[in-house]
């Protein structure tokens, strides 16, 4: 047997060799959640602030070592049987030598450790035994002094180990460098540092160390094709983890090179600070100024390039993004005093007031524009967390846990695509006001803050007087029940009906502001425009069907109050309000739509208007009978750029925004299928077939190409029949948007138009919010390419969409180009693939091309090939 001899003679060079101090300071929880990852405390419970014990210790340390197999219990420890906990990874531990127990037949599992053992036990993991061993009594602690192991305990070597420390110390020895044997001389086995740690020796993990550009959904780049990646100063890998913590943020990354899937990431020191949307006073300049609890200021400064987040979407900010209702993040990532990342969670409060289960779709109970998406798919991803009152924390929870009546905190990104949904176990209070501020209730002894939401649609509350209000997930008061069951609605009145009986009963059929069509009875007494009359009186009778009206319930769900619109004059000083009388400005109004602007040209501007789609030949006909279906409530995304209406305008502000506009509509514009706006999902179209569905209803299955992968939708059967006779199914080649909801195609838009028979490509201008302006949020360029490099293209241009200034010459266009998507489509085959910068240069000296555009910079380039 060769002698493994210590040459005490090298230890001072090896030691000075180590590189082997803890890699960054991290909190204590995010090294305990480092250690999750990697498997290291399963069934070790680290929420106590107990000691650790000899078992789950000695687990910690032969997991860190992460080893191919363990040791089956072979018997020689008789207070460690086979049904022990642990019992594999401490029979281990003892045929490693890495612990050999109290006694020659125990090992005392359930007994603390002391701190001291805990370095023996760790020094001779990390290959250091012989050293330790060289340098007499208490080698292990001097050992362990030299890796620098004791800064990772803040107890002496004498104490017991606490579970906080263990984590503490398990996460240092993870980044020590191992000693291995690197040789033989003369019969002497050498050890030697190897330059490797446990990470990459033992666990085979490859590292990359930067700050998190992409964490699934939320990025800074173009790359959120799911949840399920992560970006690191470039590098893209499968991240399978709840990544969204580590955006912004430094950090290594440890993943398994065979498949570029992330294992475990370790959050570098990063100086990270929340604020109070509500106490910042104001930005400029890149200095962010904020009130202190004691009313002074304080100034943050961000870098020149900072990034500015708002739901989990960059933004080009403005200085108003930093006014909202939430929370903001500031994220340092290189601790030099100046914060690279202003991440806002802007904050929507919803009190739901009607479910859409097929969709699952959540509606607010203040207007029917205000609806929330619960499920998550391909392109959109939502989290909903439920606040669980033992652990004073939320957690994951399905859409279940939002149910009607529920009091909702939203954080939605503007494309809709990012979405977090916080929900409360207490949904309602109950208490008498006792005072009233600009800011807050005190009700019962107990000071409530008031939100947004609360200030827009409660009425007046009057102190000494008990109320039910709904209460948000942070506490806020939103809405108060009982003056809310009066509120005022508008409705359109679709018919209206007499039951004979013993009260002769008056119903109303209502299409309601929230698309729902409900029948209403009159209460016996009703006020209907300030006067109190009988359900069956004259007065009654004025309302009229076909009409819009303003209305509230009683407890009993009977229509007890009635408003009918009187004519007003349109001047400077109208104004908006639910107690200043409903008024309608204007019957049957000749109006240009313009998409940018939601101007009604030429007076009225439509905002957050209420629109409601009624048949045009209600103009003619009022006392006609149309089928319900044709009253429809309808988002501002359905009215068509550059197309005349004919519309009623109610309740203006001093803005000319309209409360409420009844579009007058063909039937041919009245269906259930959506229009898709600037954000839906764009592809490029390589074959559709036609198909059936469960009930034998036709539709068909579009197959397409997204810029990354094959995607494939069926289109519903309910709105197929529609997009049909609107000519919107579309072909191989055409360049498509699609509203998707449940994997299911909901409406289509065809951007750009591919003839197979002559090759010809035409650009859909004018339809579909599809503007031909260069800076537009939404338009498309094409022609033949004259040159291109990896920051432009200039094209032959086809047709000049209209410039900012000044003209083109001979129909020449440079278009400014980012990174964008290269999608070939061949003309002979139909088929579409990813395609490259070289792309653009090779198969033909001129290669025909389309261009995506946004503000006159390239998304997506299509280029056809033949």
């Amino acid at each position: 047997m060769k002698r493994i001899k210590v040459i005490l003679a090298l230890i001072c060079i090896f030691i000075a060799l180590l590189s082997c101090e803890a890699f960054a300071d991290s909190t204590a929880e995010s090294e305990k959640e480092f250690l999750d990852c990697l498997g290291i405390t399963d069934g070790i419970d680290m929420t106590s602030d107990t000691n650790i014990t000899r078992a789950e210790f000695t687990a910690m340390v032969i997991r860190m070592t992460n080893q191919a197999s363990l040791f089956a219990p072979d018997g020689s420890f008789s207070d460690v049987g086979k049904e022990s906990p642990f019992a594999s990874e401490i029979y281990s531990a003892k045929a490693l030598h890495i612990t050999n127990g109290t006694s020659e037949s125990t090992f005392t599992p359930d007994a603390p450790i002391l701190t001291k053992g805990a370095y023996k036990m760790a020094v001779i993991a990390l290959g250091y035994e012989s050293y330790a061993q060289a340098m007499g009594s208490g080698g292990y602690v001097s050992m362990a002094s030299r890796l620098k192991l004791p800064k990772a305990v803040s107890q002496a070597s004498h104490t017991y180990l606490t579970r906080e420390d263990a984590v503490h110390l398990i996460y240092t020895c993870l980044y020590t460098d191992i000693s291995e044997i690197t040789g033989v001389s003369d019969g002497d086995v050498i050890f030697t540092t190897s330059g490797k740690n446990l990470l990459n020796s033992n666990f085979k993990l490859t590292s990359v160390e930067g700050v998190v550009t992409t964490a699934g959904f939320i990025s800074d780049s173009d790359l959120y094709a799911g949840s399920d990646v992560i970006e690191i100063n470039g590098k893209v890998l499968k991240c399978f983890l709840d990544c969204s913590s580590s955006f912004g943020k430094n950090v290594i990354a440890w993943y398994d090179s065979d498949n570029n899937t992330v294992r475990a990431i370790d959050i570098l020191q990063n100086n990270v600070i929340s604020i109070d949307a509500a106490d910042i006073i104001g930005y400029s300049d890149f200095v962010l100024t904020v009130e202190t609890e004691n009313g002074g200021e304080k100034k943050y400064k961000l870098a020149k390039n900072f990034g500015f987040m708002k739901n989990g979407r960059l933004l080009a900010h403005t200085d108003d993004d930093f006014v909202f209702e939430g929370t903001a993040t500031l994220i340092d990532n290189n601790t030099d005093g100046l914060y690279d990342y202003f991440m806002a969670e802007s904050i929507e409060y919803f009190v739901v007031t009607s479910f859409n289960t097929a969709d699952e779709i959540a509606y607010d109970r203040s207007s029917s524009l205000c609806y929330v998406e619960l499920e998550s798919s391909v392109d959109r991803t939502c989290n909903i967390y439920l606040y669980d009152s033992k652990t004073d924390t939320y957690k994951h929870a399905d859409s279940s846990v939002v149910t009607v009546g529920k009091t909702l905190m939203v954080m939605q990104s503007d494309d809709r695509t990012v979405c977090k949904i916080f929900v409360s176990e207490t949904d309602t209070i109950k208490g008498v006001v006792q005072e009233i501020g600009d800011d807050f209730y005190i009700i019962d002894q107990t000071r409530y803050k008031i939100n947004s939401y609360f200030k827009a649609n409660s009425s007046s509350v009057t102190p000494g007087t008990a109320y039910t209000f709904f209460i948000a997930p942070d506490k806020t008061l939103t809405l108060v029940d009982s003056v809310a069951d009066s509120k005022l609605h508008y409705g359109f009145v679709i018919d209206r009906a007499n039951t004979n009986g013993i009260a002769n009963e008056t119903k109303l059929k209502i299409l309601t502001q929230d698309n729902k069509r409900e029948a209403y009875s009159l209460a016996d007494k009703v006020n209907i425009n300030g006067t109190v009359a009988d359900a069956g009186s004259p007065a009654c009778a004025s309302i009229t069907k076909n009409s819009l009206i303003r209305y509230s319930l009683n407890k009993d769900g009977k229509i007890s109050y009635v408003e009918t619109a009187a004519d007003g004059e349109i001047t400077q000083e109208v104004s908006y309000g639910r107690n200043s009388g409903f008024t309608c400005y204007g019957k049957g109004i000749a109006v240009k739509y313009k998409g940018s602007g939601n101007i009604a040209m030429p007076n009225f501007i439509l905002k957050n208007s209420i629109i409601i789609s009624v048949p045009s030949s209600l103009m003619s006909s009022p006392d006609g009978i149309y089928p319900d279906e044709s009253y429809n409530i309808k988002s501002l995304s359905a009215l068509s750029n550059d197309e005349d209406y004919t519309i009623d305008v109610y309740d203006l502000d001093s803005n000319f925004y309209p409360a409420v506009v009844v579009v007058y509509c063909n039937s041919s514009d009245l269906s259930e299928a959506e229009s898709a706006g600037e954000y839906s999902k764009t592809v490029m179209v390589t074959d559709v077939t036609s198909v059936y569905d469960d009930e034998g209803l036709e539709s068909c299955k579009i197959y397409a190409f997204d810029g990354q992968k094959y995607v494939d939708y069926v289109v519903s059967s309910s709105v197929y029949p529609t997009l049909k006779d609107a000519g919107k199914i579309p072909g191989g080649g055409d360049i498509v948007r699609l509203v998707i909801s449940n994997n299911t195609v909901k409406g289509i838009a065809i951007d750009v138009d591919y003839n197979a028979l002559d090759a010809s490509v035409k650009i859909n201008y004018g339809k579909e919010i599809l503007s031909t302006a260069t800076n537009s949020v939404l338009t498309y360029i094409s022609g033949n390419v004259i040159t291109a490099d990896s920051n432009s293209i200039v094209l032959d241009i086809d047709e000049a969409p209209t410039p900012n200034t000044g003209s083109y010459i001979n129909n020449i266009a440079a278009i400014s180009i980012n990174s964008p998507k290269y999608i070939i489509y061949n003309r002979s085959t139909g088929e579409a693939y990813a395609g490259r910068e070289g792309s653009l240069y090779s198969g033909e000296q001129n290669p025909y091309v389309v261009c995506k555009l946004s503000y006159y910079q390239s998304q997506n380039v299509y280029i056809y090939i033949d």
